[in-house]
């Protein structure tokens, strides 16, 4: 566990907890309970966007590579977030 904090590789990390993982399950009679997981269906077409182990993203930094005009853009109307190229 304590070479995993120090592992700045995430495959290499993930390998190294699988492997503590499959020791406690040898060594100890215990039984998950629970499994916490998320899907994240991302466009292509976003960019900016970085998975992590606790689930946090920061879309502040997410950017969509298409964008298309908004309906409001035209002849003084508002424009969106989105027409910045900004993610929602």
């Amino acid at each position: 566990m304590a070479q995993s904090y120090k592992e700045r590789d995430p495959v290499a990390r993930a390998k190294l907890l699988h492997d503590a993982e499959a020791v406690l399950m040898q060594d100890q009679p215990i039984a998950p309970l629970m499994v916490n997981a998320s899907l994240w269906l991302i466009s292509p077409k976003v960019k900016g966007f970085v998975d992590n182990a606790v689930n946090d993203h920061l879309t502040r930094y997410c950017r969509c590579s298409e964008v298309r005009p908004s309906p409001l853009a035209g002849e003084g109307g508002m424009r969106s977030m989105t027409d910045e190229g900004r993610c929602p």
